[in-house]
């Protein structure tokens, strides 16, 4: 069942004791079947979360997408089953599988590496205080560096 048709159901529920209650409970009892019946679930990331166009999701390699359509039931060669159409910020599109996206930006050294400096240059008010600290983010660059994460 979907928020809308359980809204449908309560909404009928509230009017009992009205007199036009009968026709209208029955009215509105078929449309939220008839929304149960026809509406088809969202695919859903990696994270489990529901993907809507709109959302800006990020693939396993932490590039962000903006979702400009979701194919359900189409047999392509993305996904047998739908097919995420998305554009990055350099406008590329692509299609992308529902699996392969998650809606929070995935952990890399790269990250870890500027959220540290970051906090450094936040935290570091003389300038000499995260002399080691930034020391520890060009290491992890350096480790990272083959990779392509940032």
């Amino acid at each position: 069942m979907s928020d809308i048709s359980d809204s449908l159901r309560e909404f009928a529920g509230e009017y009992k004791y009205c007199s036009l209650w009968p026709t209208l409970d029955d009215g509105l009892h078929a449309i939220a079947d008839r929304i149960d019946a026809e509406m088809a679930e969202l695919p859903r990331g990696k994270d489990g979360e529901p993907i809507n166009v709109g959302d800006v999701v990020y693939g396993e390699d932490g590039r962000a997408w903006r979702v400009r359509g979701v194919t359900i039931g189409e047999k392509s060669q993305a996904h047998p089953d739908h097919v995420i159409r998305a554009t990055s910020d350099a406008g590329e599109w692509r299609y992308l599988k529902p699996e392969w996206l998650t809606h929070g930006r995935p952990d890399s050294w790269g990250r870890i590496a500027d959220e540290l400096d970051a906090w450094c240059d936040r935290a570091d008010a003389g300038g000499r205080a995260c002399d080691e600290p930034r020391s520890f983010a060009v290491r992890i660059r350096r480790l990272a560096g083959g990779e392509g994460e940032r």
